[in-house]
């Protein structure tokens, strides 16, 4: 049977507590639906980027207190982070780079594309604490892309994701790519959370 994608991606988020992530995380109506498993709530969204229709895998990790809560194994074969951080909150500026070290410990390390993402720009100036080109200062010393975003609307949203996508398709050309209907190096999640394909052909869920 011929597939409704022709890419699989998957993209992790991270970032501390309180920075939004959820509001984030928050499919928009419509494209999207959101599994839980094992304190990770995986998002599956389609993006068409380029004539390619785009299956992407979001997971947002609950519970993050830290960075060493999160289980390394959440990190292999993940392609795209989206590092986040609160513009009212400095000390979630200042623990991006504890975020970015793990990434760099954990990740693998061919074609993996990081995006920083400042939430809650719409909060009022006098409450901002992060300037805009201290994000950028950031994002450019670590070669990441810099975006900010109001999370209260989805439509920054799909731009981080459609941003974040092309740029992993730019440094790798097409990475999880699927010919004739088949799927090559990328992994299905399926509605229960046990590492079935479709079929029943057993492959482990962190690839």
């Amino acid at each position: 049977m011929a597939l409704s994608y022709h890419l699989l991606f998957k993209v992790l988020l991270v970032g501390d507590p309180d920075v939004g992530r959820c509001a984030i995380f928050h499919p928009p109506a419509g494209n999207a639906s959101v599994l839980s498993a094992m304190g990770v709530n995986f998002l599956k969204r389609q993006l068409e980027i380029d004539g390619k229709r785009i299956k992407l895998q979001i997971w947002n990790i609950t519970g993050q207190e830290s960075t060493q809560a999160v289980t390394p194994s959440y990190y292999h074969g993940t392609q795209g982070f989206i590092v986040a951080f609160d513009v009212t909150d400095k000390s979630s500026y200042d623990r991006i780079l504890d975020w970015l070290l793990i990434i760099e410990q954990h990740a693998s390390k061919r074609g993996s594309q990081k995006m920083l993402v400042a939430n809650k720009c719409h909060c009022k100036e006098r409450n901002r604490v992060i300037t805009e080109k201290e994000g950028e200062a950031l994002a450019r010393e670590f070669g990441m892309r810099y975006v900010e975003i109001n999370d209260l609307q989805g439509s920054d949203i799909d731009e981080v994701l459609k941003q974040l996508i092309q740029d992993i398709l730019n440094n790798n050309g097409a990475p999880g790519k699927v010919e004739d209907g088949h799927k090559t190096n990328i992994c299905e999640l399926d509605t229960e959370y046990n590492g079935t394909r479709t079929g029943g052909e057993k492959e482990s869920l962190l690839g």
